[in-house]
């Protein structure tokens, strides 16, 4: 999202645009919670809605939902049983702001028409969060967009599928930057 932002601004100074399990707009939150509400526990939904509210007191608190929301966000974690927290330390902070704040209004429909740079959208076919169709959706809203769903993959396409997300980078990489522009 960050990254249409981004483009949105400073379309000029891209070679080209990778956009992973993303949104074009804030729609997918409601998509978001109708997943979590059809297939969670009581305790997933209770402590999405913090979530949703962009309402974390605590790293403790995002810890916890980190534990209980994991299985939801990898298919390979799903399978071994281990739901891990992500590598990355999130802040419970940042989250609040973007859930809490511009996540609720952004909109990029519109303004990624104007992206004229190759762009390759990547979706997770199980993914939560942002829902294939959000990430349809922004491929759609992009003139240049290739599209590609990781079938056995949900928010984290790189670790469900890593060997096939790398080739696919890889080469649009390696395309995108070769291309005459």
């Amino acid at each position: 999202m960050v990254a249409q932002g981004y483009a949105r601004k400073y379309g000029q100074r891209l070679l080209g645009l990778l956009l992973v399990t993303t949104a074009p707009n804030h729609r997918f939150l409601e998509d978001a919670k109708e997943i979590v509400k059809e297939n969670g526990t009581p305790e997933q939904i209770e402590i999405c809605e913090k979530l949703w509210n962009g309402d974390f007191q605590t790293d403790e608190e995002l810890d916890l939902f980190y534990a209980q929301m994991g299985s939801f966000y990898s298919v390979r974690e799903q399978k071994e049983g281990k739901a891990k927290r992500p590598k990355v330390r999130r802040n419970y902070r940042a989250l609040n702001q973007g859930f809490g704040g511009f996540m609720r209004e952004m909109d990029f429909t519109e303004s990624n028409r104007s992206i004229t740079v190759p762009t390759l959208v990547i979706a997770g076919a199980h993914d939560w969060i942002t829902p294939p169709k959000a990430n349809e959706a922004v491929a759609e809203s992009i003139p240049t967009a290739t599209y590609v769903l990781f079938e056995n993959s949900s928010h984290r396409v790189m670790s469900d599928e890593y060997e096939r997300f790398m080739r696919v980078v890889k080469t649009f990489v390696q395309t995108a930057t070769t291309e005459e522009r």
